[in-house]
């Protein structure tokens, strides 16, 4: 009887961790769209139409993610998957490219 109450207990446990991160990604699935874009120079912030270039990210809850970006009438798309982490203060959306792209922006430059 004990080892099936673990057994329940460890399969729970996985399931309900499972859904969690579901429903956490559910919360940006959507279409989020580059609205505004800064450089270091100062006053050389530009909106909408005036951007050098268009660019939205389509989330899904399954984890997966399309970045598309618009510039001079070419569509440029990469794809790949994304994940959730939880920091202290803020929630971040880290993004895994399935391969090397002129569009990926990123900090690391050893990683995609």
């Amino acid at each position: 009887m004990k080892k099936l109450s673990a057994i329940f207990i460890l399969i729970t446990t996985l399931f309900s961790c499972s859904k969690d991160d579901q429903n956490s990604l559910k919360n940006y699935e959507g279409q989020w769209s580059l609205t505004q874009m800064t450089g270091s120079i100062p006053n050389s912030e530009t909106t909408g139409s005036e951007m050098e270039w268009q660019e939205f990210y389509l989330l899904n809850t399954d984890g997966t993610f399309k970045k598309s970006r618009e510039r001079n009438g070419a569509l440029t798309e990469v794809s790949g998957t994304y994940k959730l982490i939880n920091s202290s203060n803020e929630n971040l959306l880290e993004f895994i490219y399935e391969s090397e792209n002129d569009i990926i922006g990123t900090c690391y430059s050893e990683t995609l």
